[in-house]
């Protein structure tokens, strides 16, 4: 009995114990953010930024349907494929960029999940496939098969 009465009075000692800390620090102000120009002080070596952890959030369109006609003016070669093939998306995490053009340099239109199928009907000399709506994707992420 004694014990849990004990702990409680433990427990109620420390809560009111980090109120107080807690409401005596809430009107000190911080003075380190008071700068003088004597703290200031320039330095010959150069100094060197390193960035660590840096992430882009990119925005990912995922494909649900149609899109507009691709307006990007082929100046490659495609191979037609015919007749057209059913090729399924072959990706291990994300998504598959569908491009303009066959290359990563092109604007991403959308992007494929894993499994989905799609249907090409031609193919680049760099191992990029047509698809039947006119954008591209990576034949590096294709398969003949779902996975």
């Amino acid at each position: 009995m004694y014990k849990a009465q004990f702990i409680k009075v433990i427990t109620v000692s420390s809560l009111v114990f980090a109120l107080g800390l807690s409401i005596a620090a809430c009107g000190k102000k911080d003075d380190s953010s008071k700068a003088s120009s004597s703290n200031i002080s320039e330095s010959s070596t150069p100094s060197q930024l390193i960035t660590l952890g840096t992430t882009t959030t990119v925005p990912t369109i995922v494909f649900s349907g149609s899109l507009a006609a691709n307006d990007e003016v082929e100046t490659w070669t495609v191979t037609p494929i015919n007749p057209a093939l059913t090729k399924y998306v072959n990706v291990n995490t994300g998504y598959l960029k569908v491009r303009k053009g066959p290359g990563v340099d092109y604007d991403q239109v959308a992007a494929l999940s894993k499994n989905m199928q799609v249907v090409v009907i031609g193919k680049t000399d760099g191992n990029w496939y047509k698809l039947d709506d006119g954008y591209y994707v990576s034949g590096d992420y294709l398969s003949d098969t779902t996975t």
